[in-house]
């Protein structure tokens, strides 16, 4: 569904499509911090999305984030069955698909029943792979959130988005001084992501937040040509090699 998206091509049957004698409704979406509300993680949290291969540091990807509940209910005349499926965009700075399957669930349910479906979203489900930072990375930003019975749009049944900020981000500070100033050079041709060279052949990977003050003069090469550039920055990260 992700190239169909991509390429705007409108396949003869979408991923997840099915048909039924019996009908369906959806209602009362509800998305909370997971391990707050009424029910807890552990008792939806499956173990095995967690693989043998995962150490410390990766298991805490797989930390329950957000939980995401609605109720399905068969409003036909015969018992069925549906498949409720969770989509989810992400913001424009994690470059992801337009949108992405995060869970599925199977529901049988008798003519006039209803169910309460809850999905588990973890840190990995809201992450994405970073390849300057070579890391999983959360993108501040809104995400939104679409429960659906296939990858087609039109059947999206509910809805709703849920905000990161920079201020769930955790920022380290850094900084640096260089003594001489004319062997520094800022490579702006990522505009997001600046290398910084010194004269001791170090290089600084900097994600910018936003410029704070300038203060003195650097040689910057935007264009093929060497410009002064002077510049404070507060920085999401710094990473030395």
């Amino acid at each position: 569904y992700r190239h169909f998206d991509k390429y705007n091509i409108l396949p003869r049957y979408y991923f997840g499509y099915g048909l039924s004698y019996t009908k369906f409704s959806f209602s009362e979406l509800r998305i909370v911090k997971a391990g707050k509300g009424k029910h807890k993680v552990s008792s939806y949290y499956r173990q095995h999305r967690i693989r043998s291969y995962t150490n410390i540091a990766t298991s805490k990807l797989y930390e329950p984030v957000y939980e995401i509940t609605f109720t399905v209910t068969n409003s036909g005349e015969v018992y069925g069955s549906e498949v409720p499926q969770l989509y989810l965009r992400f913001p424009a700075e994690a470059e992801e698909p337009a949108k992405v399957l995060r869970g599925f669930e199977r529901v049988y349910l008798v003519a006039g029943q209803s169910k309460q479906v809850s999905f588990i979203l973890t840190r990995k489900d809201i992450s994405y792979w970073n390849v300057i930072n070579q890391k999983w990375t959360v993108a501040p930003g809104t995400y939104s959130v679409w429960i659906s019975t296939s990858a087609n749009n039109d059947d999206v049944k509910l809805q709703t988005t849920f905000n990161i900020g920079w201020q769930n981000q955790k920022i380290k500070k850094e900084k640096f001084t260089f003594q001489n100033r004319k062997n520094i050079r800022i490579d702006t041709i990522k505009p997001v992501i600046d290398a910084i060279n010194n004269s001791e052949n170090q290089i600084f990977r900097i994600n910018v937040v936003h410029i704070i003050s300038q203060r003195t003069n650097v040689l910057c090469n935007p264009c093929g040509g060497l410009l002064p550039l002077l510049a404070n920055a507060i920085s999401a990260s710094v990473n030395r090699r």
